[in-house]
């Protein structure tokens, strides 16, 4: 008898720290409901008052059943919902899990830039594909999250969520939180796959030995505004 009582003791504090996680979410859910449409000027030019009511109705619901990683997201999808660049919440909770690998946009595709040294085959292919889902299919999952006015933006910005699992698996790209399989492709347009797990390793830069000079847009990182003079673009504006 005294067992069971002990047990039954110690399960209380464990649902009582549930209950007000929960609690928790759902107060700010609904202070985000009350405030930001009337603090901002016109939220609902892209998506409707109506639309925008049931998805906050749907996450609050669904706050007991997700992880708290899901929740922000689900917070940040609610705020990039207003389609306003300046009105935003990240969707990747403090202390997530990335990929050790880093990528940017060119105009050529999605390329890694940096990656941990067990995966530094990876350095400077382009990723084609995240658990078998395509990237252009993975990151227009991803847009959804971000806020963002124009495509540029959603480009500049989008690359640190592709490599964040605990967001993938909110965006529904990633079934689990797990070693997945990134597919990569070559110069020579030969693809292989590389199975990844999540975990903070530091990670080295790609390097072109060939041509030492730093590229283009990792150049001036401390300037808001700069610009330099390409005569080789302009060149090949006039060929074409």
């Amino acid at each position: 008898m005294h067992r069971i009582l002990s047990l039954a003791i110690l399960a209380i504090p464990a649902f009582a720290q549930t209950a007000v996680r929960d609690d928790r979410w759902r107060a700010d859910i609904d202070f985000l409901t009350a405030q930001l449409p009337t603090r901002h000027p016109n939220l609902f030019t892209k998506t409707s008052r109506e639309d925008w009511l049931a998805l906050t109705a749907r996450l609050k619901a669904a706050v007991p059943e997700l992880p708290d990683y899901q929740v922000q997201a689900g917070i940040a999808r609610l705020v990039a919902a207003g389609g306003d660049a300046h009105t935003s919440v990240t969707a990747i909770a403090a202390g997530s899990r990335n990929f050790p690998i880093r990528v940017q946009w060119f105009d050529e595709g999605l390329f890694v830039t940096r990656a941990g040294v067990p995966v530094a085959r990876a350095l400077g292919k382009k990723l084609v594909a995240i658990g078998g889902v395509p990237i252009e299919a993975a990151y227009d999952n991803v847009k959804q999250f971000l806020s963002y006015e124009n495509e540029y933006w959603a480009r500049q910005i989008s690359p640190a969520y592709l490599v964040n699992a605990e967001f993938l698996h909110a965006a529904d790209v990633l079934p689990a939180v797990r070693p997945t399989a990134f597919t990569f492709e070559d110069a020579a347009g030969a693809r292989f796959s590389l199975e990844i797990a999540p975990g903070d390793l530091g990670t080295i830069p790609a390097v072109w030995p060939a041509r030492p000079r730093t590229p283009l847009y990792q150049r001036n990182a401390d300037l808001y505004y700069w610009f330099e003079w390409l005569p080789e673009a302009l060149l090949s504006k006039i060929d074409s």
